[in-house]
Order: C-alpha cells, then structure tokens, then sequence
C-alpha cells in the first residue's frame, strides 16, 4: 500500500469528453495550475494536470483518455501518491505550535494552541526511468502546491491515517541529472483546519 495525500475534491458539472482537455467543475477556486488531480466516475478514472483555470473549468496538461460522466459521479480530486515510501518517519506526538506564518503580502498568525500533532516524513521522490522533469510536474510542484492546505494522508500504517495540514514541503536537488530529490514534509494534526 502507498502513502497517498488526498486535497480538494469538486464534482463535474458537464460531462468531460474523451480527447480534450476542459472539465467544468462546481468550484474551481479549489484548486491551482500544476495541481496532480485524478479525474474519474464510477467507470474509469485517470491522472492529469491541470494547465490552467478559468472560473469554474479546469484546462488539463494531456486530452482525457476517456469521457467522464456527470451521472455516473464525475468529479476531479487532487491526489498525490509518493513513489517510494519515506525512509524516516518521526511521529511527535501532541506538541506546542503556537503560529504559522501564512504566504502572502502579510503574515497571518494561527494560533495552533497546545494539542498539535506533528508528523515528519523524510525521504526521495524518484521513479525508475524518469527523469528530473517528470518528477517535478508529478511529484515535487503538486506538493509544493498543497502546502498550507487540508489532506488527507492514506498510509500502510493506518495510524497515520487522518487529516492533516501540510505544513512545509522542502526538497534538494543533488547531482547533474537530478534523478531523485531528498525531501523532508511536516505535517500538523488538529482538532479544526481554518484554511483561508
């Protein structure tokens, strides 16, 4: 089983045809360009990119590989899979957070209180036979993009398994051909997630 990360998830307002690239959701504002998302409905389901947004309807990097539809559940969810699982695990238990600076023109202070728990992951995005590109689209920018953002984390061990902030997401660049990135990702467990 894999350590997958879960973000926003917006049903299909229109079906989404086979051999384009648009899907019209009911809330675009879920989502950034160079989110990894699955696109699927009862039937089929595959991953894609999302190359832009306008309003409500998500551009995706590839055509659709098959027709998504409205009655059969269609929806686009942000869903992101490590390649190899992480090779340092550091659960640290209830801890003492006591703010987040948030990105922006002014930092915003979140008081956390003192019942967080952190959750430490380190470990390499790398994937036999691709190269620096690949993991960067499929990998290193879709986490980046969930940081300061709600998932939820499936692991192997399902006390891992909860809903959590993605609080930092730092990767390093080693070597000439860049075939695999250490990383280190925090993320912070609470009781209530106010995401603005």
């Amino acid at each position: 089983m894999s350590w997958t990360f879960t973000g926003e998830t917006s049903n299909l307002t229109s079906d989404a045809a086979q051999g384009q690239k648009d899907c019209a959701v009911v809330d675009g504002s879920k989502f950034q360009v160079k989110d990894l998302v699955v696109i699927e409905d009862s039937s089929n389901w595959e991953t894609n990119i999302i190359a832009s947004i306008v309003s409500n309807t998500l551009t995706m990097v590839n055509n659709l590989q098959h027709t998504y539809y409205v009655a059969a559940g269609g929806k686009v969810t942000i869903k992101i899979t490590l390649p190899i699982p992480p090779t340092k695990i550091s659960d640290k238990g209830p801890t003492d957070i006591k703010s987040h600076i948030y990105p922006g023109d002014l930092p915003l202070l979140i008081s956390m209180g003192n019942k967080a728990e952190v959750l430490s992951l380190d470990g390499f995005i790398a994937e036999e036979g691709k190269d620096s590109a690949f993991l960067e689209a499929h990998y290193l920018l879709p986490l980046m993009n969930q940081r300061h953002r709600k998932v939820t984390l499936t692991a192997p061990e399902t006390r891992y398994n909860s809903d959590y902030l993605l609080a930092t997401f730092v990767y390093y660049e080693e070597g000439a051909k860049k075939r695999s990135f250490p990383y280190k990702l925090e993320l912070w467990k609470g009781k209530i997630y106010v995401v603005l």
